[in-house]
């Protein structure tokens, strides 16, 4: 997430509110070059989500351009998905076998 995106704020709100039901496994990398804006989007989620810094150039090198970005990934930090809007994110979560949603492993 980009503090400064409002976007980023609208889709990370939606998706802790949906999650409320799914309860599925998460954490928001957040970029935190700009500390002022990154400690208030700390103020503003941290009650709700786990918040881990990354430098804008360590995004990138993940390949994350645009925002915001959310990515599905299983036990062995493979990334399974990628998705800009939650509703799409929601759908996938909600038709994966529960065991997958809870953080167990497949087999």
């Amino acid at each position: 997430s980009l503090p400064t995106c409002l976007p980023c704020h609208e889709a990370l709100t939606e998706f802790l509110e949906q999650n409320q039901k799914l309860q599925f496994p998460f954490a928001c990398l957040a970029e935190a070059d700009q500390v002022e804006y990154f400690e208030m989007f700390c103020h503003d989620y941290r009650e709700q989500v786990e918040i881990n810094p990354i430098k804008k150039t360590q995004l990138l090198r993940l390949g994350i351009r645009s925002f915001p970005t959310f990515l599905v990934i299983d036990d062995y930090g493979i990334i399974l998905r990628e998705f800009s809007l939650v509703h799409f994110l929601v759908r996938y979560i909600e038709q994966m076998p529960i065991g997958l949603q809870i953080g167990e492993q497949d087999g």
